[in-house]
């Protein structure tokens, strides 16, 4: 469920997919996967896996490069120069997937999954030029002026080097 599709270089589209449903009673998160087509989405090649996680994956194109977020638990970005889109570069951890529940304003003391990692970890990306992108992602702990965590979209700029 909830795929995202990019078009290469090449003229092929892969498409990241997500494969649990929390809501549905799977686990708050499982391996997401990757696929192509070269004949314009009529067939899919058979999907490998992205990574171990992929709640909500989302890409764009900067230039040459696809740029993808995806998260949960944490937010990661990755990016591929390679025209079929298939090989990846490292991920780059945007929020932790550690216990950031002693953040909230009144820890407990066993947090459910949302309240560990403070976020649900649904993101996106959008293409501003070239080498530059914006991203959202949700953050449960931002401090406010007053001292207060409330909840917030986040959003930042990001520069493909």
């Amino acid at each position: 469920c909830e795929p995202d599709i990019e078009f290469t270089d090449d003229g092929s589209i892969i498409m990241l997919i997500r494969t649990n449903s929390f809501e549905k009673g799977d686990a708050s998160w499982s391996p997401s996967y990757i696929t192509r087509s070269t004949d314009g989405g009529k067939t899919w090649s058979k999907p490998v896996r992205y990574d171990d996680f992929g709640v909500l994956p989302r890409m764009c194109k900067l230039g040459s490069t696809i740029v993808s977020i995806y998260g949960r638990p944490g937010i990661y970005v990755r990016a591929t120069n390679d025209e079929t889109g298939l090989s990846w570069d490292e991920k780059v951890e945007i929020m932790t997937p550690a216990n950031r529940s002693h953040l909230m304003n009144n820890p407990v003391e066993t947090p459910n999954f949302h309240q560990w990692v403070g976020s649900c970890c649904n993101c996106d990306i959008l293409a501003l030029d070239d080498t530059h992108a914006m991203i959202a992602y949700s953050d449960f702990y931002h401090l406010c002026d007053d001292g207060i965590r409330r909840k917030a979209i986040k959003t930042r700029v990001i520069t493909l080097e």
